[in-house]
């Protein structure tokens, strides 16, 4: 090929220049000037930091609802596997606490927490039935 064929075929690579920026100098960051950029534009920094602070902090006082959350973690400290493990998990539907040889603390705190006697008698401290049932509960029947 000629050297008029091979110039014909090169293809060309356009690369963006910037003013002030020289050609050997393209790949190169200047932390100082990139400082001295968000040093200028600090009080808008800081102004945008409190109103978005400030916005927020109207939002969540009064704006969104207040919810209350709780949670609860129960650990036994041992546990034991015997045959009176069945025996335990129906005596935790005893309207009052009793222990069974046998029986796992884990098992029988949680046969305790699915009890149907610990339901109701949240159900009925906290008056929570109205709050289930609204569309069916009667305030004068109270049921």
């Amino acid at each position: 090929m000629t050297e008029r064929a091979e110039n014909h075929h090169k293809e060309i690579v356009y690369v963006p220049t910037y003013p002030g920026m020289t050609p050997e100098a393209d790949d190169e960051i200047d932390l100082l000037e990139l400082w001295q950029v968000i040093w200028d534009a600090k009080v808008f920094i800081a102004g945008f930091t409190m109103a978005a602070t400030i916005v927020a902090v109207i939002i969540t006082l009064y704006v969104l609802p207040v919810t209350y959350k709780s949670e609860t973690v129960l650990q036994p400290t041992e546990s034991n596997s015997g045959s009176m493990g069945g025996l335990a998990a129906l005596a935790g539907n005893l309207p009052f606490p009793i222990s069974l040889p046998g029986g796992g603390k884990s098992d029988q705190i949680l046969t305790f927490l699915e009890s149907r006697n610990l339901k109701e008698r949240l159900i009925k401290k906290y008056n929570l039935l109205p709050r289930f049932y609204e569309d069916q509960w009667n305030a004068a029947k109270k049921g």
